[in-house]
């Protein structure tokens, strides 16, 4: 299946991609360690999507600490563009792999024609 998925994230392409977050916690100290855990958990996540997906533009984020308050804001924007159909086949492909492929169709009265046949050559 992550074949698959990879196949079709390389097919979206990202045009905007926007995030901007204010951080506090009352407390200075507190606020500076969790706005570097932030921007290490952005820059990590932008680094994942630049890779398994098209970034067309350079990505617009930000952290802003706000160390008299406690605050938590986040806004994200973004435009993604694919085609429908490559969802579609992504998503069959996948279904298909999930059962194990294509169903084998047997007639139940061919199965029963061989059995009969073994027994009357093993008499």
């Amino acid at each position: 299946m992550v074949p698959i998925l990879k196949s079709f994230l390389k097919k979206i392409s990202i045009t905007k991609l926007e995030w901007h977050s204010h951080i506090g916690v009352g407390d200075a100290a507190h606020t500076g360690v969790i706005t570097g855990i932030g921007w290490s958990i952005k820059g990590t996540i932008v680094g994942v999507i630049s890779h398994y997906l098209s970034l067309k533009t350079d990505p617009d984020y930000s952290i802003t600490p706000s160390f008299q308050r406690a605050v938590s804001e986040t806004r994200l924007r973004c435009m993604i563009h694919f085609r429908i159909g490559y969802a579609m086949v992504a998503g069959i492909r996948m279904i298909k792999r999930w059962r194990g492929g294509l169903p084998k169709f047997k007639s139940p009265s061919l199965s029963k024609l061989n059995e009969t046949d073994s027994d009357k050559k093993s008499v």
